[in-house]
Formats: structure tokens, sequence, C-alpha cells
């Protein structure tokens, strides 16, 4: 079983994966299989913000449970750990 989950927004990832790879390698300890300088191109081509289905109107109000969650979902940390089907 996972001992830690990694959350992101994929805004981020699109944005700059490079900082985004930089973080999970530095907080989970990755040693990536191949460098991602070395796979830049492969990882662009495939990180399309072209690609996304679905964006939200930065200007549509949100119900406050849906905007409080979200502001919840915001602050967790990149990493949280996992231990027998909890998060701590």
């Amino acid at each position: 079983m996972a001992e830690h989950l990694a959350f992101l927004r994929y805004d981020d990832l699109v944005g700059d994966w490079r900082a985004v790879a930089d973080r999970l390698a530095a907080t989970l300890g990755i040693d990536w299989p191949v460098e991602p300088e070395a796979a830049a191109s492969d990882i662009e081509t495939f990180l399309s913000g072209d690609l996304r289905h679905h964006a939200a109107d930065p200007d549509m109000p949100l119900p406050a449970w849906a905007a409080d969650g979200w502001a919840a979902l915001l602050c967790w940390p990149l990493v949280v750990g996992w231990r027998g089907g909890a998060i701590f």
C-alpha cells in the first residue's frame, strides 16, 4: 500500500510541469527513470493545455459549499501521508 499521496492542480502541471516534477521528486524522494529535461519534448507534447476538456469560468460564482471545499483543497500540501486507508 502506498505510504504517500500527491495532490496537484492540473493548471500547475500544465503551467509549469518542471516545478511540479521537481517538487514531487524532492518531497517524495523520486529518482526519475529519465531526467525531466531529457524527456521535456515528450512531456510538453503530452501536457497540452489545448487538450483540456473543461475549464471553469473564473467569473462564475460558486455556491458557498463548493467555494469552501475548493478553498480547503487549495490549502492541502502537495503530499500527504496515507496509512491504513486514512490520510494523515
